[in-house]
């Protein structure tokens, strides 16, 4: 899980928490809306902070079951 001492990569370990991914600025209700209809299960959009900074951002896992972070950028 990308943690020190984890298990050693393999076809059924992870060696990543998540990656995040930037998209295009996008309305958070559509964008659940969208995953809702597509039966995707997702964390909700809350402000976190990371490399560009504090901004809203929405989980989700692929599927594989890799968890993927959507940040689409800060409304200044």
């Amino acid at each position: 899980m990308g943690r020190r001492g984890g298990k050693a990569p393999s076809q059924d370990g992870r060696n990543v928490d998540h990656i995040c991914l930037q998209i295009a600025a996008v309305e958070e209700d559509a964008l659940i809306a969208y995953l809702d209809s597509h039966k995707v299960p997702h964390s909700g959009f809350a402000q976190r902070y990371g490399a560009a900074g504090e901004g809203p951002s929405i989980y989700l896992e692929d599927p594989e079951g890799n968890v993927v972070e959507l940040r689409p950028p800060r409304q200044e």
